[in-house]
């Protein structure tokens, strides 16, 4: 494991002493939630709430359907959560043929 002196950039999230929120610390079902600065993102007004409120899962299911080259492969994705439906549609999509429609 690494400790955070040595760990390479971006890879903070593998740091033995990482505190995980909703894993080691309450997390968003809590009365109150305490977040480091870093964690916190301020969002333009011109975006709705509930948009807000899925960029965190569509985010994840982004960076999970398309860390992997899906042209041509089958692909299984388990869980019909937010996350799972959100990369379906994502897995969906990027494997369509686009070419045609390429002016």
């Amino acid at each position: 494991m690494w400790s955070l002196p040595e760990l390479p950039p971006g890879k903070e999230h593998v740091c033995e002493n990482s505190i995980g929120i909703g894993v080691h610390i309450d997390g968003s079902f809590a009365e109150y939630l305490k977040l480091p600065a870093t964690n916190v993102v301020p969002l333009d007004d011109r975006i709705p709430d509930d948009w807000a409120a899925i960029m965190d899962p569509f985010g994840n299911a982004t960076h999970t359907a398309l860390s992997f080259p899906l042209l041509g492969e089958d692909v299984l994705i388990t869980g019909a959560g937010l996350i799972g439906s959100m990369a379906v549609a994502i897995a969906r999509f990027s494997v369509r043929d686009l070419s045609s429609q390429v002016t």
